[in-house]
């Protein structure tokens, strides 16, 4: 409820239809049955959808696991491990909106 309350303040929450949160999903990232319910839930597949996080390892190992693109988070400009590479990486969450057309 914090998460979609601040996502909601910010205008966030706005950008994105559905908006999906793990928690609210009844599993844990970097499962792959989160992933795998969140795709049913959207009725999309794979390829067709953009994973915004901010974890290394519960959003982009396991987006990346999960066959999503995934776009990494990162205002801090943490090093990426080579193993481990986002398909972007957004230094401001300013960067989102026109990758989604909005």
């Amino acid at each position: 409820p914090a998460l979609r309350a601040l996502l909601a303040e910010t205008g966030i929450a706005a950008w994105f239809d559905p908006l999906l949160i793990s928690d609210g999903l009844g599993y844990r990232k970097p499962g792959p049955a989160a992933f795998a319910a969140a795709l049913q839930r959207m009725g999309e597949a794979p390829g067709a959808v953009l994973f915004v996080g901010d974890s290394l390892e519960d959003d982009v190992a396991g987006g990346l696991h999960a066959g999503l693109d995934v776009a990494w988070f990162n205002p801090k400009a943490l090093p990426c491990p080579p193993e481990c590479r986002p398909t972007l990486e957004l230094s401001a969450l300013a960067e989102l909106p026109p990758l989604l057309g909005c």
